[in-house]
């Protein structure tokens, strides 16, 4: 943690993709069609909208696992 007891960006930006995957990975488990680009608008005026897309990304092969039997 930074010395005034906030989490460092480095903590912050570790927590966020962990729940961002944490987020993604149970909607896809449930059968979400996660894969495409989401318009995020924050109802604060002060805060920005976000625009996020989500893509499936494979290695250099296709994924051992059966998407349908994933629950």
């Amino acid at each position: 943690m930074a010395p005034n007891g906030t989490p460092s960006d480095v903590a912050s930006t570790d927590e966020f993709e962990r729940e961002l995957t944490d987020l993604i990975a149970s909607a896809f488990a449930r059968g979400v069609p996660v894969e495409r680009t989401w318009e995020v608008e924050i109802p604060a005026s002060a805060a920005p909208n976000w625009s996020v897309e989500i893509a499936k990304s494979y290695a250099d092969e296709e994924p051992t696992y059966e998407p349908e039997f994933v629950e």
